[in-house]
């Protein structure tokens, strides 16, 4: 017995088959388009997706799933559809025309609408006070005012406000958003649980426009005859129920830590985040200080706290400190380097003399003060070497982690869990564990959502399984 889970992530599609144990018996993904219209001198700060793509994907990597055998092989059915994906997108539902040009999907990076995010300030500024985080260009009501702005000629009907909510209208004929991807929109009033606009797009044409029914995660219907025959199912499918998870950022967690209150993971790529989840409800902006990225969650609140500088500027070090060349700082041989040079620092000791500030270019999270001033590295000594200087930047990002986990509230003598590709790295788990003075858990990230979707359905079905969190097994 198996569920069919769809993660539909910016870049790729990715389906997989889970069991009630968690384990992924087959998976597939498709590659996902993104057109940055900045680029073509167009739309500065645009970026957009297609949602016929979106759709056409699920039904090539189904398609992948039973053409390689593990689909149907035994003639049963999934015994669900479960979703999630990303979050804050902006995505028309039209009735225009036989032959009229689709309307793209608004990515939740794109920054087109900062001139109408301005005016809608202006213009209305309870609605900003009732929100859970500072609304910035990538909110929704921005860019569904400038969508009413540039299209007027279009023929909206409804807004689907993230990829899992689209894919379950496709799939069921009912346009949901779960509360976790809702509290990411700007749109959504916690405290009412009511979508709620800015005056000026209440007197506009958006006003007529539908949004989706909010919901927890768990069933939203059961597979319609026309998704059936689209994934390549016969009608007899159309009996499977659909089930929506959390949006991506929700469903990662879940799948890392689950829904323990006081539960936390820290990601380290390119950047890094911590992810706590906070018992408490969420509140708005009007009554709180906090500038962290808050979301509903069925345990509280998730709470979210960045840093822009990780992975980058150890990319930085690996070209100036350890003389590896501009465009190789990812190959296989840097990372032996790097690995190396950690090794050397480590057993020498002399980077816990260092003291970094890794924001190279000045970049601050609130969570770690205002200052605008670029990175610094002191405590530099006659015998310091340039491996103790790459070890150094890599303890200046485990105190930004250990700050950010301060400030968040978590468990300061707990297990971490850590993902992201830094976390691959023994020399800096090492220096992570050093710097924190806590055990250092590393957990693949790869497939959380999914196994989060997988944890979902079968308890939407009444079904027992096994799933644990990542950050529990690992």
């Amino acid at each position: 017995m198996h569920v069919l889970c769809l993660d539909l992530g910016t870049s790729t599609l990715k389906a997989a088959l889970i069991d009630t144990t968690g384990r992924t018996l087959a998976s597939a993904q498709t590659a996902i388009d993104t057109r940055h219209c900045g680029e073509d001198g167009q739309l500065t700060g645009a970026i957009e997706q297609s949602s016929a793509q979106w759709w056409q994907a699920v039904a090539e990597a189904v398609g992948a799933l039973r053409t390689d055998g593990h689909l149907d092989a035994d003639g049963s059915l999934p015994a669900a559809i479960a979703l999630t994906g990303q979050m804050q997108d902006l995505v028309p539902i039209t009735s225009s025309p036989a032959g009229a040009e689709e309307l793209p999907v608004i990515l939740y990076s794109d920054t087109r609408a900062t001139a109408e995010l301005a005016e809608l300030r202006a213009a209305d500024s309870d609605w900003e006070a009732r929100l859970l985080t500072t609304p910035g260009p990538d909110c929704l009501p921005a860019k569904i005012a400038w969508l009413t702005g540039h299209h007027p000629e279009a023929h909206i009907d409804a807004l689907a406000l993230s990829a899992a909510g689209f894919l379950g209208w496709k799939l069921t004929g009912r346009l949901t958003c779960d509360r976790l991807s809702a509290s990411t929109t700007s749109l959504y009033d916690a405290a009412a649980d009511a979508w709620m606009l800015p005056r000026p797009i209440t007197e506009s044409p958006a006003a007529a426009w539908r949004l989706p029914e909010l919901v927890d995660p768990g069933t939203i219907g059961t597979l319609t005859p026309a998704a059936a025959g689209h994934l390549g199912f016969g009608p007899e499918a159309a009996c499977i129920p659909v089930v929506t998870g959390l949006g991506d950022a929700g469903a990662a967690s879940d799948g890392i830590i689950g829904s323990t209150p006081g539960a936390a993971y820290a990601y380290l790529g390119t950047s890094g985040w911590v992810a706590h989840i906070d018992p408490q409800t969420p509140r708005p902006l009007a009554g709180s200080t906090s500038d962290f990225h808050r979301l509903v969650h069925p345990a509280g609140t998730l709470a979210i706290a960045a840093m822009v500088n990780a992975g980058s500027t150890l990319t930085w070090g690996r070209r100036v400190l350890l003389g590896i060349s501009a465009g190789d700082e990812h190959a296989p041989a840097a990372h032996a380097a790097a690995e190396a040079a950690l090794t050397e620092a480590l057993a020498a000791g002399r980077w816990q003399d260092l003291t970094c500030d890794p924001a190279l270019a000045g970049e601050r999270t609130p969570a770690l003060g205002t200052a605008v001033s670029t990175g610094a590295l002191t405590g530099i000594q006659p015998a310091t070497t340039a491996a103790d200087l790459y070890a150094g930047l890599a303890a200046g990002i485990a105190a930004n982690l250990g700050r950010l986990c301060a400030a968040l509230g978590t468990d300061p003598h707990a297990p971490l869990p850590v993902t992201g590709g830094l976390t691959v790295s023994p020399g800096i788990r090492q220096i992570l564990a050093t710097v924190l003075d806590r055990p250092i858990v590393p957990v693949a990230e790869a497939d959380a959502g999914l196994r989060s979707c997988a944890r979902v359905a079968w308890e939407a079905l009444g079904i027992e399984h096994t799933i644990t969190p990542l950050g529990a097994t690992a």
